[in-house]
């Protein structure tokens, strides 16, 4: 009876049972900003690059990537377009939507998606490079501009549209007319036939509005301006089928902590602060200010390091040059062929950690656009470097050695005159005043001199013995 009442529920169940509906899958769209007139930096490369891999593990449908920017950094934007680029041959396509501006830099990520979408009132191109330098922007050597020339087309034809506008766009030399229908660059005036259509004379870059972007080919349609504020672009009729789509803006505050850090201006700032302590450290001798300056030292090497734009080369030169630094220090005091490479070591991996790393699949363009970052960013880090020097020393002369705080930590004695150092010292025993890392204050008849100790580590308020002068400064031995 059991059984045949269990066959009864289970055919009664199969009977009126709903038959089984198929849910489909939720559609999920991926969202890139670089809005409100945002200056394309490398920090956007370390932006876009983990928002990729993460709408990557999401398994998007495709990402939209709000634009409204005046340019930035070449060597930035072209990373950035080479990550969109792939990300289409990944069979996630972009849809760029312009919000106002999409000037030089801008132009480049824009031609870097399959599909763009503009409001009103854009404005699109004027992509010539330019050096900024006296107070004055001057056009980029002619090598740069034709590197660009050619990375601009490349992009532009990746998704079929016109390479002659895109170059255009570059190159404020190059004549653009339409000629039977189709776009043609020409050299000189002279080539120009009365049938051709003026469309970008010489010496004009060429910047297009919306409406001339539509009839060019250049974007697919338009957009009302805002319309990425809430998402109300997908309750549209060209995005039907999407209007329930989960919309995934990806967010982590350490990608955002250590992109802020990569920020040229920050870098900058950085590095005079590391200067200014390493600087305050010597003064000392505490460890309190080296202690401060390891920490900035570590946000500079982990804000490269986490987003991935450090080489292990760079990695490898800082860490010898510490390593020699520390030997010079505490296992064989002195200043001399370690201590020198391992500043110059030091200093420079700090500098080309502030280079953005190159993109070899367009050489030209790389090495042409990195020397000139290459110059710029090392006069940047030369500065940075004197301006901490200056400050350091202006702050130890006239604040810090009347701070109550710091009284017990600065040395306070004025140091003997020069012309009364002689050989007539030798032999005569003073108290150190400070640490002796090799070099340091010692105290003799109530003067204070600057020593060098000739071997190990000599603590303060110690006897050392004088066993020589070199200079100014008179050079020491442990009693």
């Amino acid at each position: 009876m059991q059984f045949k009442l269990f066959y009864l529920f289970l055919f009664m169940g199969f009977l009126f049972a709903k038959p089984f509906e198929c849910v489909p899958n939720q559609h999920k769209i991926g969202y890139l900003a670089i809005k409100e007139q945002q200056v394309i930096t490398q920090s956007h490369v370390a932006y876009v690059k983990f928002a990729i891999e993460h709408f990557k593990e999401k398994k998007v449908d495709f990402v939209l990537l709000e634009l409204d920017t005046p340019g930035g950094e070449v060597m930035a934007a072209q990373q950035i377009s080479h990550l969109l680029k792939q990300l289409d041959t990944d069979k996630i396509p972009v849809v760029c939507v312009i919000d106002n501006w999409a000037i030089s830099a801008g132009a480049m990520l824009a031609l870097s998606c399959r599909t763009i979408l503009a409001s009103k009132d854009t404005s699109f191109g004027a992509a010539e490079p330019v050096h900024i330098s006296e107070n004055e922007m001057k056009s980029a050597p002619e090598k740069v501009r034709s590197a660009l020339r050619a990375e601009f087309a490349n992009t532009a034809g990746f998704f079929g549209r016109s390479k002659e506008i895109a170059q255009a766009m570059v190159d404020k030399d190059l004549i653009l007319v339409k000629r039977k229908g189709a776009f043609c660059l020409l050299d000189t005036e002279k080539s120009i036939k009365r049938s051709d259509l003026m469309i970008s004379p010489k010496d004009k870059l060429l910047t297009l509005d919306a409406e001339l972007c539509k009839e060019f080919g250049i974007i697919d349609g338009y957009v009302e301006s805002g319309s990425l504020k809430d998402f109300k672009l997908l309750q549209t009729e060209d995005f039907a089928g999407f209007k329930d789509a989960e919309v995934i803006a990806y967010k982590d505050w350490k990608i955002g902590f250590f992109s802020f850090l990569l920020n040229p201006v920050i870098a900058s700032l950085l590095t005079t602060v590391l200067i200014f302590l390493g600087y305050l450290e010597l003064y000392s001798g505490k460890g309190l200010f080296g202690l401060a300056a390891f920490f900035i030292l570590a946000l500079i090497v982990l804000s490269h390091f986490a987003v991935q734009a450090m080489p292990y080369l760079e990695i490898a030169i800082l860490s010898l040059g510490l390593v020699f630094l520390f030997i010079e220090v505490f296992i064989t005091p002195g200043f001399g062929v370690l201590g020198s490479l391992g500043l110059v070591l030091t200093l420079f991996a700090l500098m080309t950690m502030q280079i953005p790393e190159f993109n070899l699949s367009m050489p030209v363009l790389s090495f042409s656009v990195a020397f000139d970052q290459l110059v710029w960013r090392f006069g940047a880090f030369l500065a940075s470097c004197v301006l901490g020097l200056i400050i350091a020393w202006q702050v130890t002369r006239y604040f810090l050695q009347k701070a109550p705080f710091f009284k017990k930590m600065i040395l306070q004695t004025t140091l003997e005159k020069p012309q009364s150092l002689s050989s007539a010292l030798l032999g005569e025993v003073g108290l150190t005043l400070s640490p002796l890392r090799c070099s340091g204050k010692i105290e003799f008849k109530g003067k204070v001199f600057d020593a060098l100790c000739t071997s190990g580590f000599i603590e303060k308020s110690k006897k050392v013995k004088i066993v020589g002068v070199r200079g100014q400064t008179l050079i020491v031995e442990s009693m």
